[in-house]
């Protein structure tokens, strides 16, 4: 006796709908889960709380914080790389900005999205062209557990040479500010104490991407 095969695979009986004009529902391709390639390490009186592979570096943050780096990744950033543990002079949320941003982009590479200046948004977000631009944003800039990202990422940025990254961050503050009073500006930039003009001065000296973002553009 013959088999219908559409009464034991429901596959041929839904695309055999399809074709009599049922409407087909296409699935979105969602961009790939976003990576953090940072592990957080314990100090112990032995070594550290987890192993680490023989692949991997060891990164001690100045607020002094332990990190386990692919040693791969980890070259494709300006960090000069040591023997045993690597000393940088800036916290853990740059690190993880730099990290991240070099293993994307490298050294000189800059972001997918394009900014028309000024920018007068206020979400960041919604600027953005690129998944991974979003991503990075989402889960690095606006990480919840991360205290202060913006001021320490820039500085260590600019320190390395890393133009793009400074320029994407400028604009990713600037959104961040925008519209708010002075006190939440300094909440923002986690600045409890007012800032007089010869400090703003003094910042203008020192960080030479500041002058460049609140100067007015002509």
């Amino acid at each position: 006796m013959p088999v219908d095969i559409k009464s034991v695979d429901p596959a041929i009986v839904k695309a055999g709908q399809a074709g009599q004009g049922a409407e087909i529902k296409r699935t979105k391709i969602l961009p790939p889960p976003f990576q953090f390639l940072l592990q957080s390490l314990q100090k112990t009186e032995d070594g550290f709380s987890l192993p680490v592979a023989e692949d991997s570096v060891v990164v001690h943050t100045a607020d002094d914080k332990y990190f386990s780096v692919n040693r791969a990744v980890l070259s494709k950033s300006p960090i000069k790389i040591a023997p045993e543990v690597t000393e940088i002079p800036f916290s853990q949320e740059a690190l993880a900005v730099i990290v991240h941003w070099c293993e994307k982009h490298g050294v000189d590479g800059k972001s997918e999205s394009t900014f028309a200046l000024p920018v007068t948004h206020t979400d960041f977000n919604l600027i953005l062209q690129s998944d991974w631009d979003k991503q990075f944003n989402t889960n690095i800039l606006s990480r919840p557990d991360f205290s202060d990202v913006y001021i320490p990422s820039i500085n260590a940025a600019d320190s390395l040479g890393l133009t793009n990254l400074v320029d994407f961050l400028i604009v990713g503050l600037g959104c961040a500010i925008r519209g708010k009073g002075d006190t939440d500006i300094l909440t923002v930039l986690h600045e409890s104490n007012p800032v007089t003009d010869e400090e703003l001065q003094a910042v203008k000296t020192k960080h030479s991407w500041f002058e460049a973002t609140v100067a007015a553009k002509v």
